[in-house]
């Protein structure tokens, strides 16, 4: 048990000290997805979770508005 509470502990500490090294781009990737959602420049979900369930990398999808949109995944689903 104390080795299971000691790798728990150790990815909160992974988790904690990745998302303080990547928080601006987070912050800047969220605050670019909501303008653009208000904007109404959405990705239909029909273009987008195939690539994401399977982890790949998704290039550029076309917005509503018809405009080219790069999204990228790591794998990571830790990455915005």
């Amino acid at each position: 048990m104390d080795e299971f509470v000691e790798h728990a502990v150790s990815l909160l500490h992974e988790q904690e000290a990745w998302l303080a090294e990547h928080g601006s781009e987070i912050r800047e990737k969220i605050e670019q997805g909501y303008a653009a959602a208000q904007r109404g420049e959405l990705i239909d979900s029909d273009q987008f979770v195939p690539g994401w369930m399977e982890g790949n990398e998704l290039g550029s999808l076309t917005s509503t508005k018809h405009e080219q949109l790069s999204v990228h995944s790591s794998g990571d689903r830790r990455s915005v």
